[in-house]
């Protein structure tokens, strides 16, 4: 068989559409996952790193995360078949506290139903300015939190569709150019 250029960018073609295809249509079955996100200004933050930590650590306890998956029915799957302790640690590497700046926190919460991550992400919200009010010791200064931005919510950000077909596309136009290449008997020359 004598295989020339043509056929073989047609052989890599059709493995780089098949690839593509087959990656885009893999890329549907995964779940998608919604981010919501709300700002905080942080008044009287200076120096009291360590306190805002320790709120976070309040916010973020065990019993607290229940209530919030409990209220908003989250992770119901895997609390079927996984310790709570399981979906409590799936909960918080889905939430993200952090300083933006010295006057602003960001919270976040990212799950595959977007009206329960903006609940969720509210819930979160509600219970940091809460934690914040309960009454601390006299000698520490007071931090105050009011809310900027209400949760918002962003599009699905997780799966990146095009980017998955692209990979898809590279590796079917590989896989194509491999097979291509082992097809063809050592002894014929490209024309």
């Amino acid at each position: 068989m004598h295989m020339t250029m043509g056929t073989l960018g047609k052989r890599v073609a059709v493995f780089g559409l098949a690839g593509a295809l087959l990656a885009a249509a893999l890329s549907f079955t995964l779940r998608d996952k919604y981010l919501s996100e709300a700002l905080v200004t942080v008044h009287n933050a200076e120096g009291q790193a360590g306190e805002l930590d320790q709120l976070v650590s309040r916010t973020l306890n065990r019993a607290s995360l229940i209530g919030i998956i409990e209220k908003e029915h989250l992770y119901e799957r895997e609390r079927l078949g996984k310790p709570i302790d399981a979906v409590i640690d799936k909960m918080r590497s889905n939430i993200s506290i952090r300083l933006r700046s010295p006057t602003a926190l960001e919270i976040s919460f990212a799950y595959p139903d977007a009206v329960r991550a903006q609940n969720a992400t509210s819930d979160l919200l509600s219970k940091l300015i809460d934690e914040n009010a309960r009454p601390k010791d006299t000698t520490s200064i007071s931090t105050i939190l009011r809310i900027n931005t209400p949760p918002s919510m962003q599009g699905a950000i997780w799966p990146n569709r095009a980017v998955i077909t692209g990979l898809g596309l590279g590796a079917g136009v590989l896989i194509g150019a491999l097979a291509a290449c082992l097809r063809r008997p050592k002894s014929q020359a490209l024309v």
